[in-house]
C-alpha cells in the first residue's frame, strides 16, 4: 500500500522527500501525508509537517466527483444532439420546401419558383433553383419549336449521332403526295378556309407516316414529303411506304365524310412512291440548314406523283424499283400494271405501278 501511495504523490506533483503513509486514528484509515520544513539557502530542516486525510472521505469525493463529470458528459451530449436538431431544422426545412418543386419540375412543370428570402447560403440555393427551371423551360421551348419546324425524328436522330450532317448515301424510299385541283380549289376558298383544311389535312398525312417509321422531310403548301430509310436506317423501307400511303387514303375517307356534312367537296390526293440512292444530309449554309435527301430517287418519286393526273382512276402509284424492292410483301397487295411510262424527254421510261389496296396479290394489265 505503501508502494501505491507514493505513486500517488509522484502523480500528483509532491516533493520527492514527501511521503504518504496509511494510519489509523479513532478508528477510521486516514492517509498521513508528511513533507520536511526547510530554511534558507542551506536547506537545513527546522521541522516537519504531517496532514491527515480520512481515506473515505477522499474516496467519496472522488466517486462524487467521477459521477459529476459522467452527468455533465450525459447533459453535453443531450444538449449537443438538441442543438443539431435545431441547426438541422433551420436548414433542412427551406431545404424540404425545394424538394417537392425539384419534383415537379422534373416531371416538367416548369411554372414552378422559390421565394426563399435569406442571406444565407441557401439564397444562393434559391437562385440557383430559379436559374435551373428557367433552363428546362427554355429548353422545352426550343424542343417543342425544333419539333414542329424540323421533324422530331431527325432531331431524336441528330441528338442520339445518328445523322452525318455532311451527308452519306442510304437507300431510301420518297413519298410524294399532294392535294388534286388544289389551286382551283383556293381560289374560291378565303386564306383561313384553306389553312384550316391544309392543318386537318396534314394532320393524317403526319401521322400516318409517323405511325410506319417515316420522316416528314418537307411540306410545300399542299404537297408533302416523307423519307424511310433515314435517318434512320430500314431495310424495309419500300414496304413502310406502301402502307402510309394506304392509311392516309384510309384516313382521307373519313376526313371526307366530315367534309361532307360539313358542306364542303371532298378532296382527293395522288401519291408517289419510289425507292433508291439518295443523298441525306445537311443542306444551306451554317446559318440556315436543313436535314434532306437528294438525288434521282428523289425526282423520279416527285414525277411518278405528277402521273396521278394521266391516271386519274388510282390514287397510289409506285416505281419498278419499289415494286421490287416489296419483295415478298407484293402477296399482301393488289396491282395494276401500267407498263412502262416515259417520264421526261430523252428519260428511259420507267415500268409503273398502281397499289389499288391490300390483299391477296392481283396483278392485272
Amino acid at each position: 500500500m505503501s508502494d501505491q501511495l507514493g505513486l500517488i504523490g509522484q502523480q500528483v506533483g509532491a516533493p520527492p522527500e514527501t511521503r504518504i503513509t496509511e494510519d489509523a486514528w479513532r478508528g477510521d484509515s486516514v492517509w498521513v501525508v508528511t513533507t520536511p520544513l526547510r530554511i534558507g539557502r542551506s536547506g537545513d530542516q527546522v521541522g516537519a509537517l504531517h496532514v491527515a486525510v480520512r481515506r473515505d472521505r477522499v474516496e467519496t469525493f472522488l466517486e462524487e466527483s467521477r459521477n459529476l463529470f459522467r452527468l455533465a458528459g450525459v447533459i453535453a451530449a443531450l444538449a449537443g444532439v438538441l442543438l443539431a436538431q435545431v441547426i438541422g431544422g433551420v436548414v433542412v426545412l427551406p431545404a424540404r420546401r425545394v424538394m417537392p418543386d425539384s419534383q415537379g419540375a422534373s416531371r416538367e412543370r416548369q411554372d414552378l419558383a422559390l421565394d426563399m428570402r435569406t442571406r444565407d447560403e441557401l439564397s444562393l440555393l434559391n437562385s440557383a433553383f430559379n436559374q435551373m427551371v428557367l433552363g428546362l423551360r427554355e429548353r422545352e421551348w426550343l424542343r417543342d419549336m425544333f419539333g414542329r419546324f424540323v421533324s422530331r425524328e431527325v432531331a431524336e436522330a441528330i441528338r442520339a449521332g445518328q445523322v452525318r450532317l455532311e451527308g452519306e448515301n442510304r437507300v431510301v424510299s420518297v413519298l410524294f403526295c399532294d392535294i388534286r385541283g388544289f389551286t382551283a380549289r383556293s381560289e374560291r376558298h378565303t386564306p383561313e378556309e384553306i389553312v384550316a383544311l391544309l392543318n386537318e389535312y396534314l394532320s393524317l398525312v403526319v401521322d400516318a407516316a409517323q405511325h410506319h417509321g417515316g420522316t416528314v422531310s418537307k411540306f410545300g403548301g399542299d404537297s408533302t414529303l416523307v423519307v424511310y430509310g433515314a435517318p434512320r436506317r430500314s431495310q424495309e423501307s419500300a414496304y413502310q411506304a406502301v402502307l402510309t400511303a394506304l392509311e392516309m387514303l384510309s384516313r382521307l375517307d373519313l376526313l371526307n365524310a366530315r367534309l361532307v356534312e360539313r358542306g364542303k367537296v371532298p378532296i382527293r390526293i395522288g401519291v408517289g412512291v419510289n425507292t433508291g440512292v439518295a443523298l441525306a444530309g445537311a443542306v444551306g449554309p451554317a446559318e440556315r440548314q436543313e436535314y434532306a435527301v437528294i438525288g434521282d430517287a428523289v425526282n423520279l418519286a416527285s414525277r411518278i406523283e405528277a402521273l396521278n393526273k394521266s391516271y386519274p382512276d388510282y390514287d397510289l402509284l409506285i416505281s419498278e424499283y419499289t415494286f421490287d424492292a416489296l419483295g415478298r410483301h407484293r402477296a399482301e397487295l393488289e396491282f395494276a400494271d401500267l407498263g412502262d411510262v416515259p417520264l421526261g424527254a430523252g428519260e428511259a421510261p420507267v415500268r409503273v405501278w398502281a397499289v389499288i389496296g391490300s390483299g391477296r396479290s392481283t396483278l392485272s394489265t
